[in-house]
């Protein structure tokens, strides 16, 4: 659903991101980042039609920082082309000691986020809105029980399978709503553990009336907690035929980026992870709330929420 906002508050938006461009006028390579509990991070510079890591002491990064910061407007958040969220910077956080991070931007968002979204300088290439959103409820609806055979193929026992339970979904269209799409978070619960005993993003293709797999993130848990999450598509051009897909595991988060080639998603990119703390701070955020650190590792609280059929 895309939020509708007053000519005054889009303008203000607009503002921003011309101060951001000349922020990053001395970078010249242009930013994607990610919004997640904590705040707004960068994941990945856009440099010569590759993606790349950007530098964790990037003087860039800080003139950025102190940019939005100066300017205190909003910076629209994005899932599938449609904006979903505003996000109000309030501080800027460079890199932690003992620790790996690429910049954290604290602050305020417009309501309460229920998914990692996407941000993206005003210098990014490509389309950035979009109709991408495809909130088909068959489709929504036939993801559940492929994401459980997809379980069924890694060996896992039938009582493991009795305990599955799918979590966020997601249905979005490529190639200018060309192609029809579904993203399912799914995880098989460990009811002695706070983490689930394994956990799969899968991505299927709606061709005709079949669906074909055309991305398997798949973690076993056995020594520690983790998921993947599918945050967002987006274009680097004309055609919108990439995705973003969150990793997370024991407080650590990373970032994979995907190119649709043909019938197959490729990967393009792995990295912009961090595993800083969140810095201790006055809590001024209607961002998620807080979690226990169970929770942090194995997230499954209001983010995670099924979608309704």
């Amino acid at each position: 659903m895309v939020l509708n906002f007053s000519k005054a508050f889009r303008n203000g938006a607009l503002a921003l991101l011309l101060a951001v461009s000349g922020a990053l006028a001395a970078q010249a390579e242009p930013l994607i980042f990610v919004h997640d509990y904590g705040g707004l991070r960068p994941v990945a510079r856009w440099q010569n039609n590759t993606f790349q890591e950007v530098p964790s002491r990037d003087p860039a990064l800080q003139t950025l920082g102190e940019t939005l910061l100066g300017t205190r407007r909003e910076f629209p958040l994005f899932l599938n082309g449609e904006i979903q969220n505003y996000f109000y910077p309030r501080q800027f956080y460079a890199e932690g000691e003992n620790c790996t991070r690429h910049g954290l931007w604290t602050g305020q968002i417009e309501r309460t986020l229920q998914r990692p979204l996407l941000a993206l300088s005003t210098d990014f290439p490509g389309t950035r809105r979009y109709i991408g959103n495809y909130p088909d409820q068959r489709m929504l609806k036939a993801a559940v029980p492929l994401a459980q055979k997809a379980f069924r193929r890694r060996g896992l026992a039938a009582s493991a399978l009795k305990r599955y339970r799918p979590r966020q979904r997601t249905a979005f269209t490529l190639e200018n709503g060309t192609r029809y799409f579904v993203a399912i978070e799914a995880e098989i619960m460990d009811p002695q553990k706070p983490c689930p005993e394994a956990s799969l993003l899968l991505v299927l293709e709606k061709v005709g009336r079949q669906y074909r797999e055309r991305l398997n993130k798949y973690r076993h848990n056995s020594d520690g907690c983790g998921t993947y999450r599918f945050v967002s598509s987006f274009a680097t051009g004309k055609r919108v035929d990439h995705l973003m897909i969150q990793g997370l595991a024991n407080g650590a988060r990373w970032y994979d980026i995907y190119g649709l080639q043909k019938d197959r998603l490729v990967q393009r990119f792995h990295g912009g992870g961090h595993n800083c703390p969140l810095p201790q701070v006055p809590q001024v955020s209607q961002d998620m709330p807080p979690t226990s650190t169970a929770a942090e590792k194995a997230p499954r609280n209001e983010r995670n929420v099924p979608v309704s059929e």
